[in-house]
């Protein structure tokens, strides 16, 4: 059983030019449902391999908006930030990433951010194109 999941990428938004030198913030949150609310992991797996990252953000707002009020969160979501923000490196991704959920030991992809080069005034730029059939759980 897939658990129900509902979540969000903030940034970076569909179209947004890159420096190839430069790094990558990944930013948003992610809320579970029932029995999957333990032990969550995010994921970016590249053509070098997969680093795991943790939630680092609270999102009151999140938390209000997805259960109605604050006092409806369940426990688990009211010590637990929801809320991330990381950063990767231009080195790995340049064919593009999938991001993802690892929820008791099981991989969930959320997002595939596949990055096309840009010409710009002869220096190459990387451009994010955020697939718009994401993964619906």
């Amino acid at each position: 059983m897939k658990p129900s999941i509902r979540w969000h990428l903030d940034h970076p938004v569909s179209g947004q030019l890159f420096v190839e030198d430069e790094t990558m913030t990944l930013a948003g949150w992610v809320v579970t449902f029932g029995d999957y609310q333990q032990l969550l992991q995010l994921y970016v797996e590249t053509a070098r391999g997969r680093r795991l990252f943790e939630f680092d953000r609270s999102r009151k707002d999140v938390l209000n908006a997805v259960f109605g009020r604050l006092e409806a969160t369940p426990p688990f979501w009211q010590d637990q930030p929801c809320g991330f923000s990381f950063e990767v490196t231009k080195e790995g991704v340049n064919s593009g990433f999938e991001t993802g959920l690892v929820v008791n030991q099981q991989s969930i992809p959320l997002a595939q951010l596949p990055l096309e080069g840009a010409g710009n005034g002869g220096s190459r730029r990387l451009c994010a194109r955020l697939l718009k059939q994401f993964r619906k759980l």
